[in-house]
This record gives C-alpha cells, sequence and structure tokens, in this order.
C-alpha cells in the first residue's frame, strides 16, 4: 500500500495556518497553533470518508470522532510539552502569562473535539453543522484564556486567538483537503471511495 502522500500539502498547510493564528497573541501560541493544526489535519484524514466502508445501520460517528480527536489532541499536547521543557524560551519574558499545562490540554482536546465534529458533520450532509464551529470558538476562547492564566482575556483569545485558528484552519482544509469532496478525492487520488 503506498503511503498517503497526497494528505502532505493538507498537513502543511494546516500546520502553517495554526502558525499564523498565534502572531498576534503570545509567541509561543505561534508554536502551540502550529502543532495543533497539524494534528488535527491528522485527524481529519482518519476521518476521511473517503477510504472507508462504513457497516450498515451502524451509527459510528461519535466513536468516529473521539478515535480521531483523542490521539490528536495529545499528540499536539505532548509536542507542546516538549517544546516547553526543552525548547520554550519563548515566553520567558512574559510574565502575566504562563503556559498552564491542564488547560492547555483542555484546550487542544475543545479545539480537536469540536472541529472534527464539523468535519464529520459536514461529510454527513448535517444541517446547521455550523454551530459546531461556534462552539469551538467560544470553547477555544475559554479554554486559552484559562491556559494562559488569564482568565478574564476571554475576548482577547476569541478576536486574537480562537477566531483567526479556526478560520485559517478551515481555510486550509478547504484549500488543501483532498478529501474536501468526493470529486477532488478522485481528482487528486484517482480511486473510487468505496459505496457506504
Amino acid at each position: 500500500m503506498k503511503p498517503p502522500f497526497h494528505n502532505v500539502p493538507f498537513i502543511i498547510s494546516a500546520a502553517v495556518a495554526g502558525l499564523l493564528s498565534g502572531v498576534m497573541v503570545l509567541p509561543y501560541c505561534v508554536v502551540w497553533g502550529a502543532f495543533l493544526g497539524m494534528t488535527l489535519a491528522m485527524g481529519a484524514v482518519r476521518l476521511n470518508p473517503w477510504t472507508r466502508e462504513e457497516a450498515p445501520g451502524r451509527n459510528s460517528d461519535l466513536w468516529d470522532v473521539l478515535s480521531a480527536a483523542l490521539p490528536c489532541a495529545t499528540l499536539a499536547f505532548l509536542l507542546m510539552l516538549g517544546w516547553e521543557k526543552y525548547v520554550g524560551v519563548l515566553h520567558d519574558e512574559l510574565v502575566i502569562f504562563t503556559f498552564r499545562p491542564v488547560p492547555a490540554a483542555l484546550t487542544t482536546l475543545s479545539y480537536s473535539v469540536t472541529l472534527l465534529a464539523w468535519y464529520r458533520a459536514r461529510h454527513r450532509g448535517v444541517r446547521r453543522s455550523w454551530i459546531l464551529i461556534a462552539v469551538a470558538l467560544v470553547a477555544g476562547a475559554i479554554s486559552r484564556a484559562v491556559a494562559v492564566g488569564a482568565p478574564v482575556a476571554f475576548l482577547f483569545t476569541l478576536v486574537l486567538g480562537a477566531a483567526p485558528f479556526v478560520f485559517l484552519w478551515l481555510l486550509a482544509a478547504r484549500l488543501t483537503d483532498p478529501a474536501w469532496t468526493k470529486e477532488r478525492w478522485l481528482r487528486v487520488t484517482g480511486r473510487k471511495p468505496p459505496e457506504a
């Protein structure tokens, strides 16, 4: 089986989107955003509806989303923890804002679950799936504000942190995800999707 190199541009562009989303917030949010964007793209690749057959009559959406979101949130968190331990000198001068592991873990989890749930709902054609994007924005802003140790900074993290991250990640997915549509999947891979 050939490695899925067609997903590499999506993973790279999602990492760049995450990186750009942190530019206006804090220096370490650049790194955090890049790790989270990259791992979310990996989770989306795992949820690709054009690569596997679904068991008839089995509604596995919740399990599929969680089985993609938990590993990608864990990986993003571990990468950030490693960065903080071995490289993370970027925030030393920022006395007010400090990296807090537990809220940071909740942030990666909230983005992972909500955005990958939206990704699955979008492919399923669920009406009003945009509500999950709104939930991602609010949950991401709250957990991000707590993660940096400033709960009162909700509006700041919503406008300059959560919104850029969510919308840049969605833009990266829209432009580079080979599984965005069935037609693009056929064009990029030449593989016919299995019938559900």
